[in-house]
């Protein structure tokens, strides 16, 4: 099942995901909004045994909307926090060189 991506309904939803994750400071590529929305309207009517339209209209709200931004700025914190951990070994080799250089420099 396959949200209809075209629809008033979906593209709503997924600029108020965006709009919500920019708000926070999140930036979304091209069709990164769309395919967390779709999975999630694919969730609920896989797990309620609906159509995929009838989901958006029922149960997508501005809470749920809202509870998604929370979900992907948990995202972006725990990914953050990766990177910071992560040793200088697996970085790409110009952040790696920046960062050496920087604590040769001090």
């Amino acid at each position: 099942m396959k949200p209809d991506s075209k629809s008033m309904v979906f593209r709503r939803l997924a600029d108020q995901l965006r709009a919500g994750c920019e708000h926070r400071g999140i930036t979304m590529r091209d069709g990164t909004a769309e395919l967390i929305l779709a999975d999630r309207i694919n969730a609920v009517a896989g797990m309620l045994r609906i159509t995929d339209h009838y989901a958006m209209r029922t149960y997508l709200t501005d809470e749920v909307i809202t509870e998604l931004v929370n979900v992907c700025e948990r995202a972006r914190t725990h990914q953050q926090t990766e990177i910071d951990l992560a040793s200088p070994m697996l970085l790409p080799i110009p952040h790696a060189a920046t960062i050496i250089g920087a604590l040769a420099a001090s």
